[in-house]
């Protein structure tokens, strides 16, 4: 909240006087000056309406008064912040400037986002929104009919389009060169006023301890070299885990919102945000794939594929008989054309998408009536209860770091984390990749239902990563996941059930079942966005490096399986499918290995 005693004289009287005009801060993505609100001039007599209230600058009273020019400066500050408009003192937070004249006093301050001070604010009588004031609402423009969501239309105001100068140090509003020196000490003293009712974990602190007891210093995770290489498609995410194994998706997490500004921007309270993340990776089980690793693996392939440039091939009109090539899209990274709200959603599902995962397929769980199963009607059983008990764990209330939202940001942002860890069911994978083809000649990422559409193609991505990245972390993974398999192989056993394909450890198959997952599950969804332009394409390669290692690795499968099994020995893509998470089927062809660079391949197999 910010507060400005502007100078008017009375024609009736000689006491000076000043109006305190509160202007209500509009937070927006942005935080630029130019998206804050502006109050409309009122009558300074006015004590009711709006934000208008008179105090004479003498401060008068019917016992003392203070006169300008031999009263000190500071004492007229301990009046104003004591006086009539008492509510003044409990609002006053961040970082204060202090403007003097002969007759007027100004004083700027940067709110402190705080639950206490929101409620100071409305449970302020003497000042209260006016006729004439906007609500505070985001810069986010939703469309008329939002009829996936149900929302109610939001007042729409001008929407600036987002970009990477949107994520720069905000300028201060203040001009502090006009101050004068002389009234250094008094400024000082209004700035510990200001800083002095700050709770632990809020931005002024650097070291923030969860309610479990887990430490967290932020300025050494600030400098982590561990981290230095998060845009890194061949991030060593198996190496910082033996570092951090209790911690890296919650430490992972903090560089990402770091990099895009988020805690900024969310005014987000650190030690809410290491609360909920820190819970959120213990919920994640000790099995050998869905684990806290993965999560954090998939939370830096949604990263990787949001922050570098890409092409994006969208409304392109293909005309055979023109001989001009077609008009070459100008290089932008994803996270700059979504909104910052859709970017923390992303980011959010990511690390939330598999958490209480129990080491078994949705297949199973039904089989087996588990209750899980039941409550969820056979349907996206796993990742419904992801979503569920991990928005349940964001709601108690040391955890819910997105406090700040306002209630159309609120319903926003979980629609769009619920859409986004759904869209993980790979009973939908075919569905998603077959609406998004359909879409590109008219897909416009200024529309919010095209910009989600993309987002689910992010985080599908992220999660079926692994045969796109090198093949040694490629390696780790297929180990990880085949042994989670061969566990709910030893359960059938013991429950009497038939053995799902490729889970019983005593006839194991890793080369055919990850040639079937390549061929018929990752592939499609690479080269629907590796066509469209949606892969990042890194300085120096022809093509992005998740296709040039997705084929690399496809053809060591295919060489390892011609020299184990029989030449005619095929793969059934439905059973793959099945034993994967769900019962989904495609025929989809391999991809063809000579669309890579022969030079870049060979290096690779070297």
């Amino acid at each position: 909240m910010s507060f400005s005693f502007l100078p008017t004289t009375n024609s009736t009287t000689t006491t000076t006087t000043s109006t305190v005009r509160m202007l209500p801060t509009r937070r927006s993505e942005s935080h630029s000056p130019a998206s804050r609100c502006k109050s409309a001039g009122h009558s300074s007599s006015s004590l009711s309406n709006g934000f208008i209230h008179s105090i004479p600058t003498s401060a008068a009273s019917s016992t003392q008064r203070v006169n300008h020019r031999q009263g000190s400066l500071d004492q007229l500050i301990f009046k104003l912040l004591t006086g009539k408009p008492k509510c003044l003192a409990k609002v006053l937070g961040g970082s204060g400037v202090l403007n003097t004249s002969k007759n007027s006093v100004a004083i700027q301050t940067t709110p402190i986002v705080e639950r206490d001070v929101v409620s100071s604010l409305q449970n302020c009588s003497e000042v209260r929104y006016g006729a004439n004031s906007k609500p505070r609402i985001t810069n986010i423009t939703f469309s008329t009919v939002t009829s996936a969501t149900g929302l109610p239309t939001v007042p729409a105001e001008p929407n600036k389009a987002r970009s990477s100068s949107y994520w720069k140090t905000e300028a201060s509003h203040s001009q502090s060169s006009n101050n004068n020196d002389t009234h250094g000490t008094s400024v000082d003293l209004l700035r510990k006023l200001s800083v002095s009712r700050k709770e632990s974990g809020s931005h002024v602190d650097t070291v923030v301890t969860t309610i479990d007891g887990q430490r967290y210093d932020t300025k050494e995770l600030d400098s982590d070299p561990d981290f230095q290489e998060v845009a890194e498609w061949a991030f060593p995410i198996f190496q910082i885990s033996r570092k951090y194994p209790k911690t890296v998706l919650s430490r992972l997490t903090y560089n990402i919102f770091q990099q895009a500004e988020l805690f900024r921007i969310f005014k987000v309270s650190p030690l809410k945000f290491f609360n909920f993340f820190h819970s959120l990776e213990k919920g994640y089980w000790e099995i050998p794939y869905h684990n806290r690793i993965h999560a954090a693996d998939v939370l830096h392939g949604c990263y990787y594929l949001s922050v570098h440039p890409v092409r994006p091939q969208f409304g392109v009109a293909k005309s055979p008989d023109s001989l001009l090539p077609a008009p070459q899209t100008p290089a932008a990274s994803i996270m700059s054309q979504m909104s910052t709200l859709e970017l923390m959603a992303l980011f959010t599902a990511a690390a939330m998408h598999d958490y209480d995962h129990p080491g078994r397929t949705n297949a199973f769980l039904v089989q087996v009536e588990d209750k899980k199963a039941i409550l969820y009607n056979d349907r996206s059983v796993l990742e419904n209860h992801h979503a569920a008990e991990s928005w349940k764990l964001l709601c108690r209330t040391e955890n819910h770091f997105i406090e700040n939202l306002d209630p159309a940001e609120m319903k926003r942002f979980r629609y769009l984390v619920l859409e986004y860890i759904l869209a993980t069911d790979l009973k939908q994978h075919f569905e998603i990749i077959m609406t998004f083809n359909d879409r590109i000649p008219d897909m416009d990422l200024q529309v919010e239902s095209d910009r989600l559409l993309v987002g689910k193609l992010l985080i599908k991505m992220a999660d079926i990563n692994s045969p796109t990245k090198p093949y040694g972390l490629h390696r780790q993974w297929t180990d990880r996941i085949c042994e989670e398999f061969y566990e709910q192989g030893d359960d059938e056993r013991k429950r009497g059930l038939t053995i799902t394909p490729y889970m019983d450890r005593g006839d194991a198959q890793v080369a055919k079942l990850q040639d079937s997952f390549i061929a018929h599950v990752v592939s499609p969804l690479a080269q629907a966005m590796n066509e469209s332009g949606l892969l990042p394409i890194l300085p120096g390669l022809e093509n992005s490096e998740l296709w040039i290692n997705m084929n690399h690795n496809h053809r060591k499968w295919k060489e390892e399986i011609e020299s184990t099994y029989e030449p005619t020995t095929t793969c059934n893509g439905g059973s793959v499918n099945g034993v994967i998470e769900e019962e989904s089927a495609s025929t989809s062809d391999s991809p063809d290995p000579r669309r890579d660079s022969p030079s870049l391949d060979s290096e690779l197999s070297q």
